[in-house]
């Protein structure tokens, strides 16, 4: 005796794909969310390798942080303006003996590929030009390392490429119209979960909220507690060099 195969009614198979689809919408979330984890994870531990270079280049000299532009190489002319130009150095490119590792400057969620590192320095409160002793600042004058960010993940924008460094500005430095193009975030780029990324003094790493990293109170004289984390954060003063 012949047994009859009964095949899928319409309904039936509608109802499955319908399954099948509620389950994808529900899943891929959690995929992509998991995801963004594991590349945040990356970010972090480069992070905390760009900061342990620092901190290591601080001991070695004197305990003077590494300059934005560290060194100067030889004068090249540049194309589209005609002008004799000193490329620099920059200091992550400075800090590589003790990192070994070039490709610890980009994040894995920075899609920008003409930009050489994914993090900016904290300006103008970390040491700035070589060539201007002024601007050369040590471990000894944060009150605070622990809590002073060295750098941080950067936004790109229209100054920012293959040859430019990117800055980080503090609130207090920073006002609207200074970063055009780059966003309300004073240069900061918040690519992990409406935060970022960033290295400290001490030679740590973590992520921050957007809202610590920008405060409402930007009055320089202001001590309220907001401002004196803000301003503990940046290195302002009086927790760190004028700049």
């Amino acid at each position: 005796m012949h047994r009859i195969r009964r095949a899928f009614t319409l309904i039936e198979l509608l109802v499955v794909i319908a399954i099948i689809a509620i389950l994808a919408a529900i899943l891929f979330p959690v995929f992509a969310q998991a995801r963004d984890k594991a590349r945040q994870a990356a970010c972090l531990s480069n992070a905390k390798q760009l900061a342990l270079g620092v901190y290591m280049y601080a001991q070695d000299y004197d305990e003077q942080i590494p300059c934005a532009f560290s060194e100067w190489s030889i004068p090249q002319y540049d194309g589209p303006t005609g002008v004799l130009t000193n490329y620099p150095s920059y200091w992550y490119v400075v800090i590589q003996p003790y990192v070994k590792n070039t490709k610890v400057a980009k994040c894995p969620s920075d899609t920008n590929l003409g930009i050489p590192a994914s993090y900016a320095y904290n300006y103008p409160h970390m040491s700035y030009r070589l060539l201007y002793p002024t601007t050369i600042f040590s471990m000894a004058q944060y009150e605070v390392p622990a809590d002073t960010l060295v750098f941080g993940e950067s936004q790109a924008g229209p100054r920012q490429d293959a040859w430019t460094l990117n800055y980080l500005y503090c609130p207090v430095n920073w006002a609207p119209g200074t970063l055009a193009g780059r966003g309300d975030a004073n240069g900061m780029g918040f690519r992990h979960g409406g935060g970022a990324i960033v290295g400290y003094l001490d030679g740590h790493a973590k992520w921050i909220r957007k809202e610590k990293v920008m405060f409402s109170d930007n009055n320089p004289a202001s001590t309220s507690a907001a401002a004196t984390d803000t301003k503990k954060l940046w290195g302002h003063p009086p927790f760190g060099p004028a700049g």
